[in-house]
């Protein structure tokens, strides 16, 4: 499980990877390559003992965690 955060303001409480990509792009004009990229480049890996067990990231092969579900 991996956790996003914004490489400028640090905010990690996007919904999706959608949102984390819109943010960055509006409000600091980042732009990033593959969702993979991203991944590597702001993600942080969580253990998946913090993610509830009916958080939907479960089902997701590179899930991302809101902030909130932690």
């Amino acid at each position: 499980m991996t956790v996003l955060a914004c490489p400028v303001c640090h905010r990690d409480d996007f919904a999706n990877q959608q949102g984390f990509l819109n943010h960055c792009r509006l409000s600091h004009n980042l732009e990033f390559g593959p969702y993979e990229q991203i991944m590597l480049q702001c993600g942080t890996p969580v253990d998946e003992s913090e993610v509830p067990l009916d958080n939907p990231a479960r089902s997701r092969p590179m899930g991302m965690i809101p902030a909130a579900a932690r």
